[in-house]
Parts: C-alpha cells; sequence; structure tokens
C-alpha cells in the first residue's frame, strides 16, 4: 500500500475510534450507526486486499468466518435490491437467481456460499441500474466481488483466479477512497455537521480526527500488537495500563493497541484479559519523532482446545414484547458457541442499539424443534451485535406466552 493510502487508512481508523468512543453524541442520528458500520465492512475488505497486495500483517490473517458474514451481508443486501427490480418488472428468471433469505445464505455450506453469491453479484452487476434504485449503489456490487474473491483466496480455492499484486493494492487503493468520498464526506460528515451547536466537543474531535496527518508530524507513536501465545491470533479487548496509571486503552479486533503523541523516555505497560495470564512490559524505550511497533504474546489461561463454562439463560414472554439479554457475564473466545431453543412458540433474535429497540430489517427467527447453533463470533456477526449494537435482544413473535432459552458454551 502507498503511503499516502497508508496516511488515509490511519485517519478512517482514528474516525472510527472516536465514533466509537463517543456514541452517546449520535445517538440521535438514526443513520449514523449504520454508515459507521459500513465503514467498518469496507475496513476489513481494504486489509483483505492489502494482505494479497504484499502489505504487512505482522502475522494476522482475517478470520474466515468474518469474510464470510461480510460476503453473505453484502449478497443478501444486492439480492434483495435486484428483487425489488425483478418483481417489478415481473422477471421469474431474475427473481430465481435473487431470491434468498439471510437465514438461507447462513445455511448454506462452505462449499456452496460463495457460489452463491457469486450468482447474486452477476445477476445485479447486469441489472445494476435497475436494482440501483431499490437501496444499493455500485460500490455494494465490487464491495462483493471483494469479498467473494478474498473467502475463496483464505479458503484456497482452486477455482479462484490469482490475484496480483497490482490488481490488489488498485482495488484496496479505491475502496479508501470510496470511503473518504462515498461514507465519510458524502455521510458521517453531514450528519456530524448537524450536532455543532448542541455537541460541539465531539464535532471538533472529530473533525480533529478526520484530518489525514503527515506520519511526520506525530511527535512519536507506539503501536502494540497482542497476540495469544497459544495460536498466535489477535486479541481483542485487551486492556493497556501505562506507567501503573489506572486509565486504560483496550486493544481493537485485530489486537492493536495505539498510543499517539506519546511522551518519549522509558514507559512500562501491563495487559490485562479474563482469559488470559497478566502480562508486564517493564520497560519500552521511546524515542522522540519515531513510530514504534512491539508485538507481545499473552499465555492463555484456558488453554486452546479446553473448556470454559457454560452459562444459560431463558425466560417466558408474551406476544410482541421485547427483551434484553443480559451479557455482561460472558466473555468470549475463538471456541465460544451460541445455542438458541424456542421451546415454546416463535422467537426473533436480533441486536439493538438500546435495550428496548424493536427489531429492524436484520434478526433471526428461531422456531420449536429447529434450535439454532454456530460459533459466538458468527453469531455476532449474523446479527450486527457490536459496538453500533451492543444489546442482544429477543422477541416473542408467537401467540400466548412463549419460552426461549440460550446456551453460552466454553465462555
Amino acid at each position: 500500500m502507498e503511503s499516502r493510502d497508508i496516511k488515509r487508512v490511519d485517519m478512517i481508523d482514528a474516525t472510527t475510534d472516536f465514533c466509537d468512543s463517543n456514541t452517546a453524541s449520535t445517538s440521535g442520528i438514526t443513520n449514523f450507526a449504520l454508515r459507521l458500520a459500513d465503514v467498518k465492512v469496507k475496513r476489513v475488505l481494504i486489509d483483505g486486499m492489502n494482505q494479497l497486495g504484499g502489505g504487512s500483517t505482522k502475522g494476522v490473517t482475517i478470520d474466515v468466518g468474518v469474510l464470510r458474514g461480510l460476503m453473505t451481508s453484502k449478497a443478501f443486501k444486492c439480492a434483495n435490491a435486484t428483487l425489488g427490480f425483478a418483481n417489478f418488472t415481473n422477471n421469474n428468471t431474475l427473481r430465481m437467481l435473487v431470491k434468498y433469505t439471510k437465514r438461507q445464505l447462513d445455511k448454506l455450506p462452505k462449499e456452496n456460499v460463495d457460489d452463491v453469491c457469486q450468482q447474486i453479484h452477476d445477476a445485479t452487476s447486469a441489472n445494476i441500474a435497475g436494482a440501483t434504485p431499490y437501496g444499493i449503489v455500485a460500490s455494494d456490487v465490487t464491495d462483493l466481488q471483494a469479498a467473494i474473491d478474498l473467502y475463496r483466496t483464505r479458503n484456497g480455492d482452486s477455482r479462484q483466479a490469482v490475484i496480483s499484486r497490482s490488481q490488489a493494492n488498485n482495488q484496496a487503493h479505491i475502496m479508501i477512497r470510496e470511503v473518504i468520498t462515498e461514507l465519510l464526506e458524502g455521510q458521517l460528515d453531514v450528519m456530524v455537521n448537524t450536532v455543532e451547536e448542541t455537541q460541539a466537543m465531539f464535532w471538533s474531535g472529530y473533525f480533529q480526527a478526520r484530518k489525514i496527518i503527515d506520519p511526520g508530524a506525530f511527535s512519536t507513536v507506539l503501536k502494540l500488537l497482542v497476540l495469544n501465545k497459544a495460536n498466535n491470533e489477535p486479541i481483542k479487548n485487551v486492556k493497556c495500563y501505562k506507567d501503573a496509571g489506572a486509565a486504560f486503552k483496550k486493544s481493537s479486533n485485530l489486537g492493536f493497541v495505539t498510543y499517539k503523541d506519546i511522551d518519549e523516555g522509558p514507559s512500562s505497560f501491563v495487559l490485562k484479559h479474563k482469559k488470559f495470564e497478566d502480562l508486564a512490559i517493564p520497560l519500552v524505550m521511546i524515542s522522540h519523532g519515531k513510530k514504534h511497533d512491539l508485538t507481545v504474546k499473552m499465555k492463555p489461561i484456558i488453554p486452546d482446545g479446553g473448556e470454559g463454562n457454560t452459562v444459560v439463560k431463558e425466560g417466558n414472554l408474551l406476544t410482541l414484547v421485547a427483551f434484553n439479554v443480559n451479557t455482561d457475564d460472558i466473555t468470549p473466545h475463538d471456541d465460544s458457541t451460541m445455542d438458541i431453543e424456542a421451546l415454546t412458540g416463535t422467537f426473533r433474535v436480533y441486536a439493538g442499539a438500546t435495550p428496548t429497540e424493536l427489531p429492524g430489517a436484520v434478526f433471526l427467527d428461531v422456531i420449536p424443534g429447529t434450535p439454532f447453533h454456530a460459533l459466538l463470533a458468527d453469531f455476532a456477526t449474523l446479527i450486527g451485535l457490536g459496538d453500533a449494537k451492543p444489546f442482544l435482544m429477543i422477541q416473542y413473535i408467537g401467540p400466548g406466552t412463549g419460552h426461549w432459552k440460550m446456551t453460552f458454551g466454553d465462555v
């Protein structure tokens, strides 16, 4: 990746980090969290293309489950827009190519899911003019193809044509430009401008993060990469304490803890995570005007493949009542699982921005006799559970009273 694009990606990361840390300031803007989620999707695809283009990843690879979730979500969006056009024109052939529910896409075997997504991409691309008024833009189609290519490459699919470094870097460059012009300048910036008077500090901080800064302008930067000693995978949500202070920074989804404009001289750090032994870094010498990269590995308390706790939550709900399932006692890791049972009646499971939010366009329906089972990480991706929508919600959509049960395994 060129230095110009690296600086732009740093700006995108700084902007999303700032927004994630100040969600209350934009809680009244309905579309803000949705567009911020679009930025994060693009960011994952940019990382994937950068890796294929020969960019330094320091041992980090994008999880195939994350790629699958992004691929099927983009396919579902493109499929529904094209289905709307097919229904309007009464085109049964086109309708059959794209008529898939999100659940159907998520349940497809890994050997077939990319082929179905490719079918949806091709049908949408061939009818882009008709599908666009139904809720997509051209970049949705190109993003879907990028996700398919990355998923196939990550799976070692022999049918996938080799993507050259120049092609991958060019695709990353295009997506970076789309994030800045379409999502930041065209969407988030204008929404943030509406709160300049009521949220002046947030407004100022946001546009400070939006500046593309010459790396030479930083006095000092320290970037820690935190890995699992058992499998060399990045660890997210590690608390990093500096110089025995009470304040801490949390590692990102890719395991990075970044200190910008850190004071020069010696510093010490302590890393803490519930699933790992504390790690002390007694001395890091910080030199003025330089970027420092440091990789550390934490030893898991529960070894890879070991068994953790099982947490069961269940209850009864009346028709159309929505309930927030408290997950404060859940600490997931790579092997954590999720089982959902509708013991009586049908339930709708979804992610909410608030603990009282009703279901929107993305949800999972569970019916009696057909329990849902998946890795907890895949389940979170499926319903969009994350920073923008942190509340796990369940609603009873059957008659009378329904009984539900959720089992969190190996947490």
